[in-house]
């Protein structure tokens, strides 16, 4: 009996023991302090691995877009993507890397200057002119603007096409300090969660009618806006042409064209478009010959 006991005691000992070195493996295991960036042309940040110990090695998948040094500092060379792999012992980290130019006037990527001048301006434009209502349109131009570089874009399209215009408007509206990419704002939040989805004010009466819809949208980190995740999935889009466009100082649409795919798997997503003046999106609209 009493040998049992001992058997007993000991198995207990050492279930006991392994548990605590894996508790122990687990929290010394290595993090990386970010797993995404954003930076603008010529801006830096610091990375840090948490846990664990020796020799890291740093590597960027793209030098010309974003260097690291072999203290992990990180720095934005030019717009694009690219990422950072820290290495140690074997274990590879990854961090994501967005750089933005926001010195291109265009731009609406996440920040212009006078912003709070752009955002008084497009609240009273919303006021001023209500989104058309072309009478028996098969097409529907919808479009989300915070600075107003994309709205615009968006009213000459819907005119060229003979399309209803319908702005995407936040329920609780985005200020300056929402979109300020430089502190932990909201709209970095949002673009790092996957699960975000910022709630829309309205709807489209009658969705069902239209057999084409444009999406319209700023370039936030290298893509569309997570309030554009919200419309696409308050549709059905089953069966419907969707033409999206944007508007950026830097980052192309292809990243963005590729989620809105993902996502609206029932739709024909055709090749998107950036705006860059009126007489290119005029071009380009007479080219899908709608």
């Amino acid at each position: 009996m009493k040998s049992m006991k001992g058997v007993l005691l000991a198995g207990a000992v050492v279930i006991i023991a392994i548990a605590l070195s894996f508790a122990i493996c687990k929290a010394s295991a290595p993090k990386l302090s970010k797993k995404t960036v954003t930076l603008n042309v010529g801006q830096s940040a610091k990375l840090k691995i948490k846990g664990g110990s020796g020799k890291v090695k740093w590597k960027s998948s793209n030098k010309a877009v974003a260097s690291v040094t072999s203290k992990g500092k990180i720095t934005g060379n030019k717009a694009g993507n690219a990422t950072i792999t820290a290495t140690r012992k074997k274990k590879k980290l990854k961090c994501k890397v967005t750089v933005i130019n926001t010195s291109d006037k265009t731009s609406e990527d996440i920040s212009s200057e006078d912003i709070n001048r752009s955002i008084e301006a497009s609240t009273s434009e919303n006021a001023a002119n209500p989104d058309t209502d072309n009478a028996g349109s098969k097409i529907l131009v919808a479009y989300f603007s915070v600075t107003g570089n994309t709205r615009p874009y968006a009213g000459q399209i819907a005119e060229k096409t003979g399309a209803d215009l319908y702005e995407i408007i936040p329920e609780v509206p985005y200020t300056s300090k929402d979109i300020d990419y430089n502190s932990d704002c909201r709209a970095n939040k949002e673009q790092e969660d996957d699960t975000a989805r910022p709630v829309i004010s309205g709807s489209v009466p009658d969705f069902s009618k239209y057999e084409t819809v444009f999406i319209g949208y700023p370039i936030w980190w290298g893509t569309c806006p997570k309030i554009i995740d919200t419309f696409m999935e308050s549709y059905d889009f089953s069966g419907k042409k969707v033409i999206p466009f944007c508007t950026s100082g830097s980052s192309g649409i292809s990243t963005s064209e590729t989620h809105i795919r993902k996502v609206l798997t029932g739709a024909v997503v055709e090749k998107g478009h950036r705006a860059s003046s009126k007489s290119d999106v005029d071009s380009w609209v007479e080219s899908l010959k709608l």
